[in-house]
């Protein structure tokens, strides 16, 4: 039976959608392609149901739903830059199944933070993982066995750069530098 997995970039400004089955990309699309609204900030609602059109899918056909960030991570610490803005704080843990749920509405019968239940006894588990290695999970696609990875960017949840090992279906974090890099 073929792994489907949904990974989402949301919280953030050009939100996004891809498909992976059995960790190949079938389809992915930025929100913004399908608004026209530039750097949208919007739960990808729209790039979510055309890869469900695409792929003859519904919801319930997910494994599991990725998402490029952990809000745990920051949830003890308010003076984080990225918690000065509401979309960064806890709350993300409830967006996104929300915004999932409304997708499929009428066919839910529960939910939880890290798990949606639907009617028909089918799940979706939601995994939050932390930006940087979100970013660096780049290293599966690549036709390596084994890399050196270097993610910097401004920040992810703590971090500003980290520098992981890749090693067949493993990445192991090697060593990381904390925001802000200057101290």
């Amino acid at each position: 039976m073929q792994k489907k997995i949904l990974g989402l970039n949301s919280g953030g400004p050009n939100t996004a959608a891809v498909l992976l089955v059995d960790g190949k990309i079938v389809y992915a699309v930025e929100e913004e392609r399908l608004t026209r609204e530039k750097q949208t900030r919007r739960f990808p609602s729209n790039a979510i149901k055309a890869i469900l059109e695409f792929s003859s899918m519904e919801l319930e056909d997910l494994d599991a739903v990725a998402i490029n960030w952990n809000p745990a991570i920051n949830l003890e610490a308010p003076n984080v830059p990225q918690n000065q803005r509401a979309r960064y704080m806890g709350e993300i843990y409830s967006q996104i199944p929300y915004h999932l749920m409304s997708l499929k509405s009428d066919n839910l019968s529960s939910r939880s933070q890290q798990t949606l239940h639907f009617l028909d006894n089918s799940k979706i588990d939601i995994h939050y993982i932390e930006h940087h290695m979100s970013h660096a999970s780049c290293f599966f696609s690549s036709p390596f066995e084994r890399a050196a990875v270097l993610t910097t960017d401004a920040f992810g949840e703590k971090q500003s750069i980290t520098f992981s090992e890749g090693k067949g279906s493993q990445l192991d974090l090697i060593w990381s530098q904390e925001f802000p890099h200057s101290r």
